[in-house]
């Protein structure tokens, strides 16, 4: 009795050693993350490199993850979802719609953890989002497929083996992939996610970068402004105008059509929708490549100012801008997220009047068909767009916190130029901020 109490005081002592350790490596991961940047790698699993086995599994993990989820989602029907522990056997609905018991054959238990976290998160995150009671929340939905498992732990989870091959937990031998030419020399990796697209697997991996590494190549003392619309997508101060539109192909208006005729839960019916998420997703790939482009040319320029401009109203058929569908084609969208995430671009609000004011600080009226903005005032005229763009860089340096209560002349921004900076974030921000006390 005594050897098995000591027994217990051991495990138990071990244990909390163990805590400890854990601890104390989780706080000096975090100081570290303070000075470094993270960056996600998505490279693509090469899919006439894998043999039958590798596709079987590859195949069950996003089955199996998926039977998982419903299951938890059918136990938080009539338990306390956040009770759910996971069994070897997995209640799955049949196509018969009754309920049988299959094993678990290649998900292992560190990937099932990741799915039972993340529906948990999911509720969260509905829970937070009705909380503020802007729109109706209802419960979390069976769903028909599962699209990404996260694969939380490097050299458990996931291993990178050479520059071609990387090991995945469920998955037997190594899989060949392309891209990981991508990642730098010096970094940590963290976590990754194995993703399942139309045109096959993906795996994006999460790396952290040391900031003093990272290379920012600008022009010293240039900044360029920007003016996004409907009529022309994005024009810049320099008067450089740039429309992109990337319209549904025929090949996607047939594969719709088509999708139409067919029986609901036939097979076919499965491989058309298949094939029309894929070509979706070349046009998305298009987008992204193209807006990928623009921003690379735009961050040539030390300083980049843009306005908060409200795309998802324009979009609405009732708006006055009346861009529905050239919004909808545009890459808008994604050239305004990735200037959100520049350190070096300065967003000036959405209310300000960079269309209407003058330089000389004057307001004009314009409609949505002027397109040549003149002033009555001082006789100033330039193109609506090109104007707009240039007074986007007035606006954003008046923006640093110099508060004003009319508009600031071009002489006496030019006089404070040295001390104006981001608004929002960034390298700018800090040193706008330590010139001004």
């Amino acid at each position: 009795m005594m050897a098995h109490h000591r027994g217990n005081n051991m495990d138990v002592k071990a244990l909390s050693e163990r805590n400890m350790l854990i601890s104390k490596s989780m706080s000096e991961t975090m100081i570290k993350r303070q000075s470094q940047e993270c960056k996600v790698v998505t490279v693509k699993i090469t899919n006439n490199k894998l043999n039958k086995t590798q596709k079987e599994a590859l195949k069950m993990l996003f089955v199996e993850a998926k039977w998982i989820r419903n299951e938890m989602i059918g136990f938080g029907k009539e338990n306390n979802i956040f009770d759910y522990e996971f069994k070897d056997s997995i209640q799955v609905m049949n196509k018969d719609k009754e309920f049988e018991m299959r094993e678990r054959k290649y998900i292992s238990a560190q990937q099932i953890q990741a799915v039972i976290t993340e529906v948990k998160d999911n509720i969260k995150s509905l829970a937070k989002t009705k909380e503020r009671g802007k729109r109706k929340i209802g419960s979390l939905k069976f769903t028909s497929e599962v699209k990404s498992i996260n694969l939380k732990q490097y050299n458990a989870t996931y291993k990178i083996k050479s520059e071609t091959k990387i090991k995945v937990q469920g998955v037997p031998g190594d899989v060949k992939v392309k891209g990981l030419n991508q990642l730098p020399k010096n970094c940590d990796f963290a976590n990754a996610k194995l993703l399942n697209k139309p045109d096959g697997y993906y795996i994006a991996i999460t790396i952290y970068i040391n900031k003093n590494e990272l290379i920012d190549n600008f022009i010293p003392d240039t900044e360029i402004g920007i003016d996004m619309g409907v009529k022309d997508n994005i024009t810049l101060s320099n008067g450089k105008k740039i429309n992109v539109f990337i319209e549904e192909t025929e090949r996607l208006k047939n594969l719709q059509k088509k999708l139409h005729r067919q029986e609901k839960g036939s097979n076919n019916r499965y491989k058309t929708k298949k094939l029309i998420r894929k070509e979706y997703q070349k046009m998305g790939n298009r987008k992204e490549d193209i807006s990928n482009k623009i921003v690379s040319e735009l961050k040539s320029y030390e300083t980049i100012y843009f306005q908060d401009e409200n795309l998802v109203g324009w979009k609405n058929k009732k708006s006055l801008a009346h861009g529905s569908k050239k919004i909808q084609h545009s890459i808008l969208g994604r050239v305004k997220s990735k200037l959100r995430n520049c350190d070096r671009a300065v967003m000036v609000d959405r209310y300000c009047p960079t269309t209407q004011t003058c330089v000389c600080g004057c307001k004009n009226k314009m409609t949505l068909d002027d397109r040549t903005y003149s002033c009555s005032e001082c006789g100033y005229v330039n193109d609506r767009d090109t104007h707009s763009a240039n007074m986007m860089i007035l606006f954003g340096k008046e923006s640093i916190g110099l508060e004003q209560t009319e508009f600031t002349p071009v002489e006496i921004l030019a006089s404070v130029a040295p001390l104006c900076g981001a608004v929002s974030r960034g390298r700018l921000n800090q040193e706008a901020a330590s010139s001004l006390d």
